[in-house]
């Protein structure tokens, strides 16, 4: 509630030491810089409140803020989970930081928890101080601007045969994967769209070293990459 306020520079969330004073989602609209922002505050998640699923699929951008004095606990990482089984552009943002003389621990329990999903950007900032609001909007400027990133066919091209020659596919299910090309719809989710021979052929782990190896060479920074993968005859 106190980021919100931040950065719409009025009081639309009421924010107290309580914590549960927010119970129901408030909205508000404002603009920072170049960006016209649309905010939706929800309630904190518990044990007892959970987020609001309709509202996670409509937002554009998620931010999960966390508490730095507090434990991260399973509710809290309820949203970075949704990210992951989403496909949701996520920022986490850690609040009230200048109440943690060491971020070691914290950052190793992160890393922990985020796993393999660790290309999404962590911020540090304390809301009611201002500290380190820009660095926020600095990430969320850099998301939108590699969002609009369009890739000519040739670059395509030339990434997909580079990752190939790098990384062959190995047999499996008693076949080998073969691409024949892929195309590109770009969006706060990067989709590419790879046409196969079979689907039976592709692994899992290949999937995933394909989202890796594209967010690398294609400088698709803090963005989720969905694969769809359709037979071509």
């Amino acid at each position: 509630s106190t980021l919100m306020n931040c950065l719409l520079k009025n009081n639309r969330s009421l924010a107290t030491e309580v914590a549960g004073t927010t119970q129901e989602p408030v909205v508000g609209s404002g603009k920072w810089k170049n960006f016209n922002l649309h905010l939706v505050d929800t309630a904190g998640i518990t044990k007892n409140q959970k987020i609001k699923i309709s509202l996670w699929k409509s937002c554009d951008l998620a931010w999960a803020v966390i508490d730095a004095s507090l434990p991260i606990t399973k509710q809290l990482l309820q949203i970075v989970n949704l990210g992951e089984k989403n496909n949701k552009p996520l920022i986490i943002i850690i609040n009230k930081c200048d109440l943690v003389k060491s971020r070691t621990e914290l950052e190793e329990e992160l890393m922990k928890r985020l796993n393999s999903m660790n290309f999404w950007p962590v911020v540090y900032l304390s809301a009611l101080k201002k500290v380190n609001i820009s660095s926020l909007m600095k990430i969320v400027e850099e998301m939108v601007k590699n969002s609009q990133k369009v890739l000519s066919k040739r670059k395509i091209e030339e990434t997909v045969k580079k990752m190939v020659e790098k990384n062959p596919p190995n047999f499996w299910n008693n076949g080998k994967l073969k691409i024949y090309y892929a195309k590109q719809e770009p969006g706060l989710i990067q989709n590419f769209i790879f046409f196969i021979n079979d689907n039976k052929w592709l692994h899992f782990s290949y999937q995933r070293y394909i989202n890796n190896y594209l967010r690398k060479k294609l400088d698709l920074k803090y963005l989720p990459i969905k694969t769809i993968f359709k037979k071509s005859i």
